[in-house]
């Protein structure tokens, strides 16, 4: 016979792994618990039987108890989703109600209503998918805003033996303004696990929409890829069956959650548990900030265990949270500055990691990064004590946090120190105070094949490039990476269509490590452009100012006086000498030792800063009508106006720079005067700010100020601008969390 095994929320304080068994019986089966309850488990047991519940949390022992299988009972309510007195419900939220047994579907229709005072809000109540416990409520209609709601479940509803519902119950919530958007993704729990042929593991799917708001009552179809290994129900009880591997899918969304099972023989207990880092910081910006933590499992014999389950707690979640990820590993969010310990538990052995949560300086550094047509941008800055803020779009693992949401201020990154920064569409890369790469997001991130951590290929979380080299400037471009070592080398990583990686001959598709380019030593590099359009290349200086460039060529970036694309490093033409570069989407500019600026490349939008953008060549591309000919110079031509500046920077249709007093000023498209028009000649930056450094991005510019502030402005789709809105601004405004 089947019994079936619940708990109600808060019946274990912290509960977060149940396993239930017959007391005599050696299989098991496995559960996550939801708010320190346990939804209904079966259990092969009859009435008479005693059952065994041990219940794990973290940072205590085991806790275990043992309860009598009554002859006939009637059936009750586990709990409710809203549960009572939840504010801010989605005006479109299906209402889940769980029992502690199957119920008969036919009982449901008049016995579970949704009431807005005394009026019946109109609706349909069925079993959800794949179980005979959990019914769903959905009202035929959104619900209104801001309105008191009252779920009512009589006893009018049976189980399968006919008995009525031991006691009615009342849920009473109230709605908000939101709206849940169509399932995106579902989330698996667990995502690993290890079980004994014969045992059982019930696993829970949580579906999300696209901004990453939980969506209930979404029907779930479970399937397994191995069932001879492994089977799953329609309720996502999974069977061991026989050793080996197993991957059990939940389908209900866009993007499917998995999780990994692997079914064993025998298994050795957890003797010890270690986390990595067993100490570190998080900076901590007005979004928040995070690190990611590893618990290593070792048994008896100090051998590493894998697919144990690890429950997290904090010694203080006003100073930083906890959430599980995948593979034993925990995402900490810092909410305000202190010092926390992490504890990791699995199978009652304990480890602990002391994290401490500190503000960070000002910005010693701001780097823009993307858009194009298909994705939204992101900004990350770098401060006078070495700590990393990112903002914006994170649907590749960009901003670095550990998660895929966007933030619309800055959010910190935990656990390392970094001096330099540099961002693109997709990715983003910095290096250490000792010259360490680190990139994370996808695309060309030098550490060989990429986790599978987003819907694509991606990480997360920074990951070191590989090789072991020591840089002293990395730069990204849409689709590959360079970086210059100590030695004058420059290493170059990712797709090398256009001869971007500057290395000769190389198929297409590039290197996922570094590649050196040979035959020439720099002082210092430039990298630059977006995916497509013939607009990304790359430049660089040797000791005697001299510049190069490689890779695509169509306005003439590379400027050698042709629209060719090279595939090793080129002379740039007329013979300049320069002191630093600054590489664009299509075109480049450089400034000589006495600060004069030259740019050479793209002028559609006036870029070049010659006072003109209808020459003063025309080459063979235009982006916009995929013909010819477009404005541009296939040489250095001097920009109009200013006649000595401190730094310049080449972005996407545009180009700052800052004169020696501190004043910014922009040409091209992007100026950040406040007026939305384009200009050929630089303009000044609105606000009258004086500033150490700019950086000209995509569709977005940010500045870092003499006082240490970051100010941004441009396009803000996907809150790159940082300002916590989605609002375009024609002017500078203030990254949030500053004075």
């Amino acid at each position: 016979d089947l019994v079936y095994v619940s708990l109600p929320p808060g019946t274990i304080a912290g509960g977060q792994v149940a396993t239930v068994r017959k007391v005599g019986a050696t299989n098991t089966v496995t559960a996550s618990m939801v708010e320190g309850g346990l939804d209904p488990v079966p259990v092969i047991a009859s009435a008479g039987d005693s059952v065994q519940i041990e219940v794990t949390a973290p940072g205590t022992a085991p806790i275990s108890f043992t309860v009598a299988v009554p002859t006939r009972r009637r059936p009750v309510v586990v709990r409710a989703d809203p549960p009572p007195r939840k504010r801010d419900v989605a005006l479109n939220s299906a209402i889940v109600i769980v029992f502690n047994e199957p119920v008969a579907a036919t009982s449901l229709g008049s016995a579970v209503q949704l009431f807005h005072g005394s009026t019946a809000v109109p609706g349909t109540v069925t079993l959800l998918g794949g179980t005979a416990t959990s019914a769903v409520f959905r009202a035929s209609v959104d619900l209104d805003p801001n309105t008191d709601y009252r779920l009512v479940v009589s006893e009018a509803v049976r189980d399968l033996s006919g008995d009525a519902l031991s006691a009615s119950l009342t849920v009473e919530f109230s709605t908000g303004t939101t709206v849940v958007g169509v399932p995106n993704s579902i989330a698996v729990v667990p995502d690993t696990s290890e079980i004994l042929i014969g045992s059982q593991l019930q696993v829970t799917a949580t579906a999300r929409d696209s901004s990453g708001n939980v969506i209930g009552g979404v029907p779930i179809t479970w399937l397994s890829d191995n069932p001879s290994v492994a089977t799953v129900s329609d309720a996502g009880l999974v069977t061991a069956r026989a050793v080996g591997v197993a991957h059990v899918s939940a389908e209900g969304a866009i993007y499917p959650g998995v999780t990994t099972v692997l079914v064993t023989a025998s298994r050795a207990p957890v003797d010890s548990v270690a986390l990595t880092p067993d100490s570190t910081a998080i900076p901590l910006g007005p979004f928040g900030g995070t690190v990611r933590l590893a618990a290593v499992l070792r048994d008896a014999a100090g051998n590493i265990i894998s697919f144990r389950q690890v429950q997290w707690s904090t010694s203080d979640p006003t100073i930083a949270t906890v959430a599980a990820a995948s593979g034993g590993r925990a995402l900490v969010t810092a909410l305000a500055t202190g010092t926390v310990t992490i504890t990791g538990t699995s199978e009652g052995q304990r480890g602990t990691a002391a994290i401490t949560v500190v503000r960070p300086g000002s910005y010693l550094q701001v780097a823009p990064g993307g858009p194009n047509f298909y994705n939204g941008g992101h900004t990350c800055g770098v401060t006078v004590d070495s700590w990393v803020l990112c903002w914006g779009v994170n649907n590749n693992g960009q901003l670095g946090i550990g998660t895929l949401g966007s933030a619309y201020t800055p959010v910190g990154i935990g656990g390392i120190n970094f001096s330099q920064i540099s961002a693109t569409l997709l990715r983003t890369c910095a290096l250490t105070p000792g010259g360490a790469a680190y990139c994370w997001g996808a695309g060309a991130l030098g550490i060989g094949p990429l986790p599978e951590q987003c819907f694509d290929a991606c990480s997360q979380t920074p990951l070191p490039v590989l090789g072991g080299h020591t840089f002293t400037t990395i730069g990204l471009g849409g689709e590959h990476t360079c970086a210059l070592t100590t030695t004058g080398t420059v290493y170059c990583w990712g797709y090398d269509g256009g001869g971007l990686l500057g290395i000769g001959q190389a198929p297409p598709e590039g290197s996922p490590v570094p590649v050196p380019i040979p035959g020439l030593t720099f002082t210092d590099l430039a990298v630059g452009g977006t995916i497509g359009y013939g607009g990304e290349h790359s430049c660089a200086l040797t000791a005697d100012s001299t510049a190069y460039c490689w890779g695509y060529n169509a306005y003439g970036q590379l400027g050698d006086s042709t629209a060719i694309a090279r595939n090793v490093p080129v002379r740039v033409a007329a013979g300049y000498r320069f002191v630093s570069l600054s590489v664009g989407d299509g075109h480049t500019c450089g400034l000589t030792a006495d600060g004069t600026a030259y740019c050479w490349g793209s002028n559609y939008y006036g870029q070049l800063g010659t006072g003109t953008n209808t020459g003063p060549e025309g080459c063979v591309y235009n982006p916009f009508t995929g013909s010819g000919p477009s404005a541009c110079s296939t040489a250095p031509v001097q920009v109009a106006g200013v006649t000595r500046w401190a730094s310049i920077s080449a972005g996407g249709n545009h180009t700052c720079a800052v004169a020696l007093d501190g004043t910014g000023y922009c040409w091209g498209d992007q100026l950040g005067d406040g007026t939305g028009i384009s200009s050929a000649t630089p303009t000044p930056v609105a606000g009258s700010l004086r500033f150490t450094s700019l950086t000209a991005g995509e569709w977005h510019s940010c500045g870092v100020t003499t006082d240490g502030l970051a100010y941004c402005w441009g396009s803000n789709s996907s809150g790159q601008l940082g300002d916590g809105t989605d609002i375009n601004r024609l002017a500078p405004v203030k990254v949030a969390g500053q004075p």
